[in-house]
């Protein structure tokens, strides 16, 4: 697994016009901005146009990026904001009543589904939807989380919230879940968590 040091060592390259680590930097992380895109909308189509405006943008605009602490949040946070804007356009999908951005919401991951005897799905689709009764944002923490690895500080990136923003969202909603989750359900949560 690369590390942080060779994700920004690529990116420095890449920014220098090296077409080989660009291709790597999209390699790299074209499933996880996929993964996180396709949390905001189940419009593939658009997670995917999505994604292809983000690569041509930076591709583009390359002598005039910044050397980021962390390439996957950058990516993340371009991601989101390109979304954001493209879910707020009438002809591409209604925006929410509640918000201006995509819904976020948690599925069982489909190998769980393969692999587990139904019990176990079972239990799977109760704690999504524990997941999902969480506020947006709480959700979206989760994700970033335990999902995507991110820490505090990548996180806060982003979101566009402050770190300790991002440690109280993370602590009501990991609250909230003990609360609400049964306890025969605790390690399926865990399961679904470091999954």
């Amino acid at each position: 697994m690369p590390t942080l040091a060779t994700d920004g060592q690529e990116w420095k390259a890449f920014l220098a016009d090296d077409e080989a680590a660009f291709q790597k930097v999209m390699e790299r992380f074209y499933a996880a901005l996929t993964n996180y895109g396709s949390k905001y909308s189940k419009n593939k189509e658009v997670v995917k146009d999505c994604i292809q405006e983000l690569f041509i943008d930076l591709w583009m605009n390359r002598h005039r990026l910044p050397q980021p602490n962390s390439v996957k949040a950058y990516l993340l946070t371009s991601l989101r904001r390109r979304l954001v804007r493209s879910l707020s356009k009438p002809y591409r999908l209604p925006i929410p009543d509640s918000a201006t951005e995509g819904d976020f919401y948690f599925e069982p991951s489909p190998e769980l589904i393969l692999i587990e005897r139904e019990s176990i799905v079972r239990q799977s689709q109760q704690v999504s939807r524990y997941l999902n009764e969480l506020p947006r944002r709480q959700r979206e923490i989760i994700y970033l989380k335990y999902y995507q690895n991110l820490d505090r500080e990548e996180i806060a990136a982003v979101m566009a919230i402050s770190r300790q923003s991002v440690s109280n969202l993370l602590q009501k909603a990991l609250h909230t879940l003990r609360q609400v989750i049964p306890f025969d359900l605790t390690l399926t949560l865990i399961s679904f968590l470091i999954a």
